[in-house]
């Protein structure tokens, strides 16, 4: 089961640039705070951005009043990103997100498996 989850954030690491980043802008719409703020990513997904994709983020925000700006930072993240509120921050590397769910997939995992 670990194997399988670990194969997953792999996978997550490794789509194309359009079906990742497709995939990024419905987590940032489910995971951004209802107040504006900026979005840091690793520097492998900075270079590989569409062009477009700041304009994109926010048409997809807009109605729910917010929008994000690409910060100029980056970090060492491995897929995934970190949205910024002032002092705030709110980890949403793939990483961080299947570990905070790690209990409940094993367990998905688990019944599909073996029952």
């Amino acid at each position: 089961i670990e194997e399988i989850i670990q194969n997953a954030k792999n996978s997550l690491q490794h789509m194309p640039a359009d079906e990742y980043f497709e995939l990024i802008k419905k987590m940032v719409v489910s995971y951004a705070l209802p107040q504006n703020g900026q979005i840091i990513f690793a520097d492998q997904d900075r270079n590989r951005l569409p062009a477009d994709f700041q304009q994109q983020l926010n048409e997809l925000l807009l109605p729910k009043g917010i929008s994000l700006t690409i910060s100029e930072e980056s970090r060492p993240l491995d897929g995934g990103f970190v949205l910024v509120y002032g002092d705030i921050e709110e980890n949403c590397t793939f990483a961080a997100i299947i570990d905070s769910k790690h209990d409940i997939l094993q367990d998905k995992l688990h019944e599909f498996l073996f029952e």
